[in-house]
């Protein structure tokens, strides 16, 4: 079980940023100059743009060696988190959300592919229950240290530590991935 617990390790990592924004954008959103309806769109966002871009997660991982797109994957959500304490204009928040759910859609297929990969059929879901568990921690952390940090510090400190946490799953994931197929 080590690389499914690697990869959903890397995974709560890399969506503590994401809770903190799905708990500190719908109560301050004024204090960046959006509105409701902005909110809306930016917490959304990643999921419309995940119906297109799980489909394209999955067709290059057929294509092309796993670890460097993972590294890719998981440093772009890093960078994305930054984005979210530097930036207020709604644009670009948009825009970083818009990548987040692309990186997303890597992660979560890279995790699903470790699973399998790793497991026999009878024990999948017993190891998606695992990976899922796991990764959710990242959620729920992200959410209350997030809450906690902001309301001492500020948006910019909670999205810039939460950043620099997330690059530890670079690692993780390319631990997750030794001796695995391709």
């Amino acid at each position: 079980y080590s690389p499914i617990v690697f990869m959903a390790a890397a995974m709560a990592l890399s969506i503590m940023g994401d809770g903190a924004l799905y708990t500190l954008l719908p109560s301050h959103y004024v204090h960046i100059d959006l509105t409701p309806f902005q909110v809306g769109i930016l917490l959304s966002i990643n999921r419309w743009i995940r119906l297109g871009s799980n489909h394209l997660a999955e067709r290059c991982y057929r294509r092309l060696p796993v670890s460097p797109l993972l590294v890719i994957a998981f440093f772009i959500g890093s960078l994305v988190t930054a984005g979210y304490g530097c930036f207020k204009v709604f644009l670009i928040l948009l825009l970083a959300r818009i990548l987040w759910g692309i990186s997303l859609s890597f992660t979560r297929q890279a995790g699903l592919m470790t699973v399998v990969s790793t497991l026999s059929r009878i024990h999948l879901g017993k190891g998606m229950g695992i990976h899922r568990s796991i990764a959710l921690v990242g959620f729920f952390f992200g959410s209350l240290i997030g809450g906690i940090v902001y309301d001492a510090y500020g948006f910019l400190w909670v999205f810039i530590s939460f950043s620099l946490l997330s690059l530890g799953s670079i690692p993780l994931s390319l631990s997750s991935q030794r001796g695995l197929q391709a």
